[in-house]
């Protein structure tokens, strides 16, 4: 591809990824940090990480690693895929104003606003419109 082109996959998120099921229901901003916090604790476990880093004591454990090889591979290409995933909904959250619409339709939904008071379906509603 050119520069500057981006390549498009197709992926399926289900109970076979070994990330998706543990970031499914989590808010966007606990997905984020589960995310590298997963990925961290990837990367301190697994035998090729350690090789990658540079970490390798002997032929033993080059041999270990490099058996760990493919997985370690597919391993971060799927943490990747779920950095970027969250980033991009992360992105689309900040551009839509979730987070104020979300305020909006709590405050509408319970008929109170944050500070307990009665909230008035109109202005309610006006807000909305504004955002």
């Amino acid at each position: 591809k050119a520069k500057g082109d981006q390549l498009v996959k197709e992926v399926l998120l289900n109970e076979l990824d070994p990330i998706f099921p543990a970031l499914r229901h989590l808010h966007i901003a606990e997905a984020i940090d589960s995310v590298l916090n997963l990925f961290n604790t990837f990367l301190q476990n697994n035998k090729a990480a350690g090789m990658v880093k540079k970490e390798v004591q002997g032929l033993g454990q080059m041999a270990e690693a490099i058996k760990a090889m493919p997985q370690y591979k597919e391993l971060v290409s799927k943490y990747s895929l779920h950095m970027e995933i969250t980033k991009n909904c992360m992105i689309r959250y900040e551009e839509q104003n979730l987070e104020e619409v979300s305020g909006v339709e709590q405050n509408v939904a319970t008929g109170l606003d944050v500070q307990g008071k009665p909230v008035k379906k109109p202005a309610a509603a006006a807000a909305l419109a504004l955002l």
